[in-house]
């Protein structure tokens, strides 16, 4: 039997007016292979509806998220700020003890030059024999050195910023000499190298001169480094109340 295209034209004519008889001619026009795509589909939309739920659950979660961790870095730029000012505070704090203790440890250093003044001829009286205070006006030498240039005027005002200047007989020589004394309540290097350079200004002016640096306390390797260089260390007993 041969079918012509008019035969094909009534049958979809046919179809489009009774859907159904469409699934039994389906086989015939799509073959096996693709019979069961619309029932994949079907089912491809259903699972790709699922992950879209899920992925709008998982966006609301990281928006959540999002926002919690906004809250955590406004909370933690807070809590800088307070580390930053209880940092700041504390170094202040730290600065106004430092200078309180310096203070303190001026008027400490100032009362023990006051105990050497007063005591003086016992206190001076161990290194030389009738210690004497003199002034740098008292030191002719000084002013010839000046004159000569052996000396700078700086040098001579570093001399009048002495705590004592002591005149007297070396006790194992018998020499006339100066100390060039330092008075502090902690003695430092600083305190050394003051009274070594004095005494060597002293030395070049023409006088028989050592250094001394009294204090009430001393670090081991400052007194040995003192001592190594001729240093006089002198270290008294702070008074009890």
């Amino acid at each position: 039997m041969t079918i012509t295209a008019a035969d094909i034209d009534d049958m979809l004519a046919f179809l489009a007016t009774h859907p159904e008889y469409q699934e039994r001619f389906r086989p015939l026009v799509v073959g096996k292979d693709l019979q069961g795509v619309p029932g994949r589909l079907d089912r491809i939309e259903a699972i790709l509806e699922t992950v879209g739920v899920k992925l709008d659950a998982l966006t609301d979660r990281i928006d959540a998220l999002t926002v919690r961790m906004d809250v955590l870095t406004v909370r933690m730029d807070a809590l800088t700020a307070d580390v930053q000012l209880l940092t700041g505070e504390a170094r202040l704090q730290g600065k106004r003890l430092d200078r309180v203790e310096g203070r303190l440890g001026n008027a400490e250093g100032t009362l023990l030059e006051i105990r050497y003044a007063r005591n003086f001829t016992n206190w001076f009286g161990r290194f030389l024999i009738r210690p004497l205070r003199v002034d740098v006006q008292d030191l002719e030498k000084v002013d010839d050195a000046l004159e000569r240039g052996d000396i700078t005027s700086a040098e001579v005002d570093r001399l009048r910023d002495l705590d004592f200047i002591v005149a007297g007989r070396n006790k194992a020589t018998g020499n006339d000499e100066l100390l060039a004394a330092e008075i502090s309540f902690t003695i430092f290097n600083e305190d050394i190298e003051r009274a070594l350079n004095r005494a060597l200004t002293l030395r070049r002016s023409g006088y028989k001169a050592r250094p001394f640096a009294g204090g009430y306390e001393v670090d081991a390797a400052v007194r040995e480094a003192a001592e190594a260089a001729g240093v006089i260390v002198d270290i008294r007993q702070q008074k009890r109340s």
